[in-house]
This record gives structure tokens, C-alpha cells and sequence, in this order.
């Protein structure tokens, strides 16, 4: 795919969309997490799983967002053939 796109595998981006919904009739989130590649969705793991990353959303998301329905876009640099540590590029709060 790198040779396709015109970008070397030592160094590239990688982006994946986290959602979280709360569903009405559970009042129990459902988590959605998917990369455009391999790369993006283990970065987009690791987002959710690292507390620490979680923890940056409220620099980023609107009052509330806790109780709201939540998008976060993350985007990873890929180096040598692995995901970087993830980055919040957006976030969408309804």
C-alpha cells in the first residue's frame, strides 16, 4: 500500500474514528473504534484502553460530552511499520 499511496513505510499517518453511543433502552455505552488501516484502528485501541489519552478529551470535547454521544477523530504516525501513540485531531459531541 505505501508504494501505492507514494509515501515510504518508515513514515506516514494513519487516522480511525472512535464513537461512542448510549444508547436509550440499555443506558450502556457501545464503543465503535475503526482505522483506515491496521495502524489507526491499534492506535484507536490504545486511545481507549490508556487512561491517560481518555483523560485528554476534556481539553477537547465540550461541557457535558460525558453524558453526550461522542466522535473523536485520532490520528498516528506510523514509523518503521508501527502505530504511534495516538493523537486527538477532533471531536464531535450531540
Amino acid at each position: 500500500p505505501a508504494a501505492r499511496t507514494g509515501q515510504s513505510r518508515a513514515n506516514r499517518k494513519d487516522y480511525a474514528i472512535v464513537s461512542r453511543l448510549l444508547p436509550s433502552r440499555t443506558d450502556k455505552p457501545v464503543m465503535m473504534l475503526a482505522g483506515l488501516t491496521g495502524f489507526g484502528t491499534l492506535a484507536a485501541g490504545e486511545f481507549v484502553a490508556d487512561r491517560s489519552f481518555v483523560d485528554r478529551l476534556t481539553q477537547y470535547a465540550p461541557a457535558g460530552w460525558n453524558t453526550k454521544n461522542l466522535q473523536v477523530v485520532i490520528e498516528t504516525e506510523v514509523i518503521d511499520g508501527h502505530a504511534g501513540p495516538p493523537r486527538i485531531v477532533a471531536v464531535h459531541a450531540w
